[in-house]
């Protein structure tokens, strides 16, 4: 146990220890920095900050209510009041931040994976970063305008098959969704100068400068509805 051991290394020996020694410590004008594993433990060991708390809130009432749906149970009215709490709570820690929630769990699949894979502490990081990426995704027009038209496209898919008068009520429900959406491009002029240049997309063939965009659809929407009551005669 002792084999290579020198006991008498002699004066030049330990000179060269100490110089290696020396050569191994911070100069005066360095610092000890923790290294990576210090920083690991610090976040794993920080409290969660008031927006934290939030995001873990709602992921735990989101989790509950999602676990009912994935065994075909119906969504407890305790369950439902939970979400609704947790995503007002979302709102006060940081205004805007349950819309976000809501548009990263639809859009960005690596939210949704953490949302329902992850737990805890892990789970609150990947859904706070799922929320920044989806922030600077919104903050793109042609982004927005993608998402508007995609969902412009659906209402009108689900609205042409409701033909009969049993669907009166389900018509009247996506014409308000409908009518909604075009109510937001009067709070974003990015999004209605982006979609202007888009408008067959939206089954409007032709607009003029002068036209409304926003009109334009409603007025859509209505020669649709008019389309409709036609048939059932």
């Amino acid at each position: 146990m002792f084999a290579g051991l020198k006991l008498n290394a002699g004066r030049g020996a330990a000179q060269e220890r100490d110089k290696a020694s020396q050569a191994e410590r911070p100069g005066r004008g360095e610092s000890l920095r923790p290294g990576p594993a210090h920083d690991r433990l610090a976040e794993r060991t920080r409290p969660l900050t008031g927006f934290e708390q939030a995001v873990d809130h709602y992921a735990r009432a989101f989790s509950a209510a999602d676990k009912q749906l994935r065994q075909d149970l119906p969504v407890l009215e305790t369950q439902r009041q939970e979400l609704r709490t947790s995503a007002e709570r979302l709102d006060q820690a940081r205004p805007g931040s349950y819309a976000l929630m809501k548009s990263a769990l639809q859009y960005d699949p690596e939210t949704a994976t953490a949302m329902t894979e992850l737990s805890g502490r892990e789970r609150v990081g990947e859904l706070v970063a799922g929320m920044d990426r989806e922030r600077a995704a919104l903050a793109d027009p042609n982004v927005r305008a993608d998402r508007f038209i995609e969902r412009w496209q659906e209402l009108q898919a689900e609205r042409r098959t409701l033909t009969t008068g049993w669907h009166v009520e389900a018509r009247a429900k996506i014409d308000s969704q409908m009518k909604g959406l075009t109510k937001s491009l009067e709070r974003d002029p990015q999004l209605e100068s982006v979609l202007r240049n888009r408008a067959q997309e939206l089954g409007i063939s032709h607009i003029r400068q002068s036209q409304n965009l926003a009109r334009e659809m409603e007025r859509h929407i209505a020669q649709s509805r008019s389309q409709s009551l036609g048939l059932e005669r």
